[in-house]
């Protein structure tokens, strides 16, 4: 296993986040085929992937963050808000200055070469509602600008070691930043996929297009992603499985070496030395799970063109990685249980499953009593409508 890949320039590149970054591009280059085979337009599909991963980093470490995978781990995130408090390391009027700039400049490019433009004053006069959008994300920007600017220039980045986490030093704070190392993995797949999936709703609703329908095409793509990434988790060492040196499983058990994730969690729990050369075999649970994305990938492609209803396609893939995800977390020992003993991801599968079955059903009682009492012309109309995106 390989958590650093290589270190140009000094800077760590780590596996986990290069094979996130693969799963991304892959993720998009199929999607962006797919979807001109649809008649949707590339650069929709681009817009939906920025943000779809924007909110889906951000929700997947926010529900990483909050699943506290052991108390050991807990410490690494205290007080780690603190960077965003204002009021405790003071602003930076140059970084406010130069956030104030940023949106005059996107303001201005979008004006100049986008389709459309952002009105402030018409013959009217000045366009309230639009002043004031423009006045409050000019504020967080600037607020964001400053604080940034202030912890740039002044603080002093603390690297990670076995026994300390990322930190950032300045002349009387410190800042724990672990909060942002996403890199080196901390990301789960459901608190980033059912954000994602709703802004992915949201955006394609708002645009006018068939929302089940782009879901349906981008749904195979995620499962393309997640294998990839379930790769990265493999070669940083971390989401691994219970131990087994004997039994079936034990003709696949993988050791990490002491500079993985597994290792250093199962030597704070005091089940082996810190001296030990690598971990007891283990479940190579990461791999599995890639194995059961990228099947569902394949699944879900084919089933595409075999759907009767939009939504068919996203239903049936968050059923069955539902089932899969279920039952792939008893053979893994990474994660503490909660709720009706069982841990975060399984009560999530549970939920998600549920509503995978109802969504599916209501599309093909819904599909069945559409065609009632219709026509063939008017079936054969409703036919071409439901094959358009």
């Amino acid at each position: 296993m390989h958590p650093r890949l290589f270190s140009p320039f000094g800077f760590d590149i780590f596996s986990y986040g290069f094979m996130l970054m693969i799963g991304f591009i892959l993720a998009i280059y199929v999607t962006t085929k797919r979807a001109r085979l649809a008649g949707l337009k590339p650069e929709f599909i681009t817009d939906l992937a920025i943000w779809a991963i924007i909110v889906g980093v951000i929700g997947a470490r926010a529900a990483y963050i909050l699943e506290w995978k052991s108390p050991e781990e807990a410490l690494k995130f205290d007080g780690g808000w603190r960077v965003f408090n204002i009021f405790d390391g003071g602003l930076s009027w140059i970084g406010a200055l130069l956030g104030l700039v940023l949106v005059a400049a996107v303001i201005l490019l979008y004006n100049r070469f986008g389709k459309n433009r952002i009105i402030i004053r018409d013959e009217g006069g000045i366009r309230k509602r639009a002043a004031i959008l423009i006045a409050v994300v000019a504020v967080v920007v600037m607020l964001i600008g400053a604080r940034a600017w202030e912890i740039g220039t002044k603080g002093h980045l603390l690297r990670e070691t076995r026994d300390e986490p990322a930190r950032i030093q300045l002349p009387n704070v410190t800042y724990n930043v672990e909060y942002f190392a996403i890199r080196s993995g901390g990301l789960t797949y459901y608190g980033g996929f059912i954000p994602a999936a709703i802004a992915i709703i949201l955006i394609a609703w708002r645009r006018g297009y068939r929302t089940w329908g782009v879901a349906d095409i981008i749904a195979p793509s995620l499962m393309l992603g997640l294998s990839f990434g379930r790769i990265g988790c493999f070669l940083n060492g971390c989401c691994w499985g219970d131990v087994c040196e004997t039994g079936f499983f034990s003709n696949f058990a993988v050791r990490f070496p002491p500079d993985s994730a597994a290792f250093q969690t199962k030597v704070e729990a005091g089940e082996i030395s810190k001296l030990a050369s690598s971990t007891p075999p283990v479940i190579p649970t990461q791999l599995m799970e890639s194995l059961l994305a990228f099947g569902l990938f394949l699944f879900l492609s084919w089933y595409i063109s075999r759907k009767r209803n939009h939504g068919e396609v996203l239903a049936a893939g968050v059923v069955l990685y539902s089932v899969g995800r279920f039952l792939l977390e008893f053979l893994r020992s990474d994660n503490v249980k909660n709720w009706f003993n069982l841990t975060f991801s399984q009560n999530i599968s549970m939920a998600t499953f549920a509503l995978g079955v109802g969504f599916f059903l209501y599309l093909r009682l819904r599909g069945a009593r559409s065609e009632e009492g219709l026509p063939p012309v008017a079936r054969e109309e409703k036919a071409v409508r439901a094959a358009r995106p």
